[in-house]
């Protein structure tokens, strides 16, 4: 509930709630919105999730690279 991103949404729902139909909005547009910011949410995390899992273990020296592609150097 600390997060910055959490915060705002919460704040445009409260923004944003129809009271007596004040406002031209969909009255379903704020809950798509809201939907939409959580499949963003989602989305962030399984990509850090898969980022972590798939890491690449930095550089590779020269000798590496070369005994990859069946090279021997001297």
């Amino acid at each position: 509930k600390e997060n910055p991103l959490y915060i705002y949404i919460l704040d445009q729902f409260r923004t944003h709630q129809a009271t007596s139909q004040r406002l031209c909005r969909e009255d379903k547009e704020m809950l798509h919105l809201g939907e939409t910011y959580a499949c963003l949410l989602h989305s962030i995390r399984k990509q850090e999730e898969l980022s972590a899992l798939y890491k690449g273990k930095g550089e590779r020296s020269i000798q590496d690279s070369a005994h990859l592609v069946g090279l021997e150097l001297p």
